[in-house]
């Protein structure tokens, strides 16, 4: 599958997967949005975040030591999860401007 490509200076339309417009000699971008698929999606929302925070919490109180660490496996993953939308969400708002 051959990706549609713009570039970013000149503007003309490419059909390869050339890193560089032969025009200007400039970065080319891909015209098509690329959308994670169901698993990826479903591991980026912060749905997801929170369901590793409650697991975690929830483990917490088996009392055995490798309780203790699946926990903070899970509640260290869950925050990272919100960190990574709240970077992607200010990202997105700088890139507007």
């Amino acid at each position: 599958m051959v990706d549609k490509l713009t570039c970013t200076e000149c503007g003309s339309n490419l059909s390869s997967n050339l890193s560089f417009c032969p025009n200007c000699k400039c970065n080319v971008e891909s015209n098509e949005s690329k959308k994670p698929n169901g698993f990826k999606k479903i591991t980026q929302s912060n749905a997801y975040g929170v369901l590793l925070v409650i697991i975690g919490i929830m483990i917490l109180f088996g009392g055995q030591w490798y309780h203790y660490l699946l926990s903070i496996v899970a509640i260290v993953l869950g925050i990272h999860t919100f960190y990574k939308n709240f970077k992607k969400k200010n990202h997105e708002k700088t890139r507007q401007f």
